[in-house]
């Protein structure tokens, strides 16, 4: 790790602050059960995004996306983005702050809300980022923001506010003509802090600001990313910012967010699922099947990179535990399948057991009935004596192996 050792100044916070050039991506991800949101449907209380900046930012993430991915897992179209409008923040921040929202789509149903805080450069001070960023606490912007969508597709009109499945802040930072060591130095322990998003005043103990500044698995000289259950950081120094370097990190998370909606989706549709009918179980565990590519099998083409970013995620997300949980589920429903599936054909075999059975006494009973009546003007009573038989038999028969064949 990059940052190994480095030694960390617990007092040097007190110092001037930083200038720093902060972005920061809220990613509210959503299971989405029961409802929908077309990409025509006009959101209230939203202004229109530049339409040269939203369609240039949606080319970038999918420009990066299959740098990642490959072209493959792109041509599928696993994941659908769209600019929904600019939030305006109604005096919600000081400065010249720009909310941005796009969503973002996997098969599933599953989605996420993408909200980019785009600013001026200013000061590292962390606690009012902290406020600001923190769901819980009071007079929180992210909050604001979720509630602000939540009236926009009319959910909060159905009383009260669900939190979202997942929330998860990337604060993108960028230091120019600074040594990423001298602001580790200096501000190591106030990232590790956002990083965790503590909004208490004490400080942490400086073999833990260490480890955690350890974690670092960006692969580039002066940058520094780290991930935990709360929130991603990805930081740069000695260059100004730019969008496209922090897009790696960004569309790892968004795939990890996305992923542990989608398993939340299927574990919540894996509840009760024995009372449904056979054909809808088996269309069901096609679905989680599929729903489950990014777990098996297309995210382990990715990069050096997006692979240490997205093994420390499903392990700090608990979304490991998740999976097994859904697998268990549906290890259940396999069951329930194959259950059914033995009791289909047990009952197909019984009634070809009837029906042999009973034909195969008509033809006796018509043999016995031919040669009784010896003559041709008997034949309607040989008929109808095998027909009566036929089915007397299949219902004797029928009534044995039921009650042999009882549960």
């Amino acid at each position: 790790m990059t940052t190994a050792g480095l030694a960390i100044d617990q007092g040097a916070t007190t110092s001037e602050p930083l200038s720093v050039q902060a972005t920061f991506v809220l990613l509210y991800a959503e299971s989405n059960l029961g409802r929908s949101i077309d990409d025509d449907m006009t959101l209230s209380g939203f202004e229109p995004i530049d339409p040269d900046l939203a369609a240039g930012r949606l080319v970038r993430i999918q420009a990066t996306e299959r740098r990642l991915l490959g072209d493959r897992y792109q041509r599928a179209q696993r994941v659908s983005r769209r600019a929904v409008g600019r939030l305006p923040l109604g005096g919600m921040i000081e400065g010249d702050v720009v909310a941005d929202v796009y969503r973002a789509v996997h098969v599933s149903g599953a989605a996420a809300w993408e909200v980019w805080l785009t600013g001026p450069a200013r000061p590292l001070v962390v606690q009012d980022w902290i406020g600001r960023l923190s769901l819980t606490a009071e007079g929180s912007l992210a909050a604001w923001i979720w509630r602000a969508l939540a009236a926009a597709t009319g959910d909060a009109d159905d009383g009260e506010l669900e939190a979202p499945e997942l929330y998860l802040p990337f604060s993108i930072l960028r230091v120019p003509g600074h040594n990423l060591a001298a602001v580790l130095a200096q501000a190591g322990t106030d990232l590790v802090r956002l990083l965790h998003l503590d909004g208490s005043k004490e400080p942490f103990k400086p073999g833990f600001v260490a480890h955690e500044l350890a974690q670092d698995f960006c692969l580039r000289e002066a940058g520094l990313s780290l991930l935990s259950p709360r929130s991603a950081l990805d930081l740069h120094c000695g260059l100004a910012y730019e969008e496209q370097a922090a897009l790696p990190l960004l569309i790892s998370l968004e795939l990890l967010v996305l992923e542990r909606a989608a398993l939340r989706r299927f574990h919540e549709r894996l509840r009760g699922e024995r009372t449904k009918q056979l054909d809808e179980l088996l269309q069901l565990k096609r679905d989680v099947a599929d729903g489950l590519e990014e777990y098996y099998g297309s995210l382990a083409i990715g990069n050096v990179f997006s692979a240490q970013a997205m093994a420390l995620g499903q392990s700090l997300l608990r979304i490991d535990d998740l999976h097994r949980s859904v697998i268990s589920r549906l290890d259940m429903v396999t069951f329930d399948i194959t259950a059914r599936l033995e009791r289909q054909t047990s009952r197909v075999s019984l009634w070809l057991a009837i029906v042999f059975g009973a034909i195969g006494s008509g033809f006796v009973a018509a043999s016995i009935t031919s040669w009784y009546y010896a003559y041709a003007s008997a034949l309607g009573s040989v008929i109808a004596w095998t027909i009566v038989t036929t089915l007397v038999t299949a219902l004797l028969i029928g009534a044995l192996l039921r009650v042999m064949t009882r549960e």
